[in-house]
């Protein structure tokens, strides 16, 4: 930027203000008082600006955070829920096939509790046939 595009303004400080301006010369290598409260003015503006739109991005985030959120555990309950009746359809028919008694269901449970935990959940089909030998 030419000097000719540089407009002069009356500014007024109080001789703290002018103290703390003439200090701030030798901390940013500026080389006056003009270059010194130009880069003060620029750099107080964008840290206002980036408070401000701070303030407005955030409510904005935070509503596509938690519509994302509950698509995700709409689908989480979709998906469990088609479990649940899977599972319970393979129950029924279990227990109708093998005229399941309520003593023998309970010892079974019993049994699948103690295998899962053992491995924390990570159980699969073929672990039924190695824990049952």
């Amino acid at each position: 930027m030419n000097d000719y595009s540089k407009k002069r303004i009356g500014v007024y400080f109080d001789d703290e203000t002018i103290r703390l301006c003439d200090a701030g010369i030798a901390l940013t290598n500026t080389k006056n008082r003009s270059e010194f409260l130009k880069d003060a003015v620029e750099f107080y503006t964008t840290v206002m600006m980036k408070n401000h739109t701070a303030e407005v991005l955030t409510p904005a985030l935070e509503s596509v955070i938690r519509s994302s959120i509950q698509i995700t555990e709409d689908r989480i309950s979709r998906n469990i829920f088609k479990q649940a009746v899977s599972i319970a359809t393979m129950m029924y028919v279990m227990a109708d096939v093998y005229d399941m008694n309520a003593e023998r269901l309970k010892d079974l449970q019993a049994l699948a509790f103690h295998n899962i935990s053992r491995v924390n959940g990570k159980f699969k089909f073929e672990d039924v046939l190695k824990y049952n030998d």
